[in-house]
């Protein structure tokens, strides 16, 4: 099956596939594993300026560490627990 973007493929409502959600699921996984998602986390906690970053600041030193969006990166600590899902 050979898959092109056009108009709607890029410009389409909310609405995903379960084949599009899995992808989405293991594309996460795969550019931000959990096991170093906490050691990254473990050295931002531990740094001499944790104190002072605010918590936009601190999601966006871990989008940066993997190389994420800052939306992706949220949603991610948010599926580890690390972020209420409020947050």
């Amino acid at each position: 099956m050979k898959f092109e973007d056009d108009f709607d493929t890029l410009y389409r409502n909310c609405t995903r596939s379960s084949v599009e959600i899995r992808a989405n699921d293991f594309a996460m996984r795969f550019l931000m594993p959990a096991k170093f998602m906490a050691i990254e986390a473990r050295k931002i906690v531990e740094s001499p300026d944790f104190e002072e970053i605010s918590l936009e600041d601190f999601i966006k030193r871990m989008a940066d560490r993997f190389q994420v969006p800052f939306e992706k990166m949220k949603q991610r600590l948010k599926d580890l627990r690390y972020l209420d899902r409020e947050a």
